[in-house]
């Protein structure tokens, strides 16, 4: 509780400007869908939702796709947009640079071809099923594209350091050690 209380403390906030300092949040596929705006068709989309939304998780299978969420607001008071309650979660919280965040649009801008293949028509059904190879692929090329495009941490993440479970972001050794007892 003593590092949440000095990252959101007026001494930090203060003294650094919001693009230097880092985002707690499991909504990750909102807040890229918000940077993107309306440069995805809706079966890009799906495919960014599909992918985002198995960061963290380890050997699930992908879900049918995604329902469409357009109202993605932001909310001053909180770490992470207000959100639609279809629009998917990462699997558990993330600590993010804004330049992270930026580098997952990016990923999205750019690979929209392959984001539009995540989905494969199910046999007999209306729904469509998820690619697990493709995903799979996605996320690699996430993570390669994620090494190569962010190379600055945010001041916080820096700090307080950054465990991950997920092979998209990197663990970070924080500078500041905490004795607990």
């Amino acid at each position: 509780c003593l590092k949440r209380t000095w990252r959101t403390s007026t001494e930090m906030t203060g003294s650094f400007a919001e693009a230097q300092l880092g985002v707690r949040t499991s909504h990750l596929p909102a807040s890229v869908l918000a940077k993107l705006g309306n440069e995805l068709t809706s079966e890009q989309r799906d495919g960014l939702l599909a992918l985002l939304s198995q960061i963290g998780r380890k050997n699930k299978k992908a879900e049918k796709a995604p329902d469409d969420a357009d109202d993605v607001d932001s909310d001053d008071d909180a770490d992470a947009p207000v959100v639609a309650a279809e629009m998917p979660t990462t699997a558990h919280l993330l600590y993010l640079s804004q330049q992270e965040i930026e580098a997952v649009a990016s990923f999205a801008r750019d690979n929209a071809a392959m984001l539009e293949k995540a989905f494969k028509p199910a046999k007999g059904k209306a729904a469509k099923t998820a690619d697990t190879e493709g995903l799979k692929k996605l996320r690699e090329a996430l993570s390669k594209h994620l090494a190569t495009h962010t190379k600055r941490n945010a001041v916080d993440v820096g700090l307080f350091g950054r465990f991950v479970t997920s092979d998209e972001f990197d663990t970070i050794d924080g500078a500041l050690h905490v004795a607990h007892g």
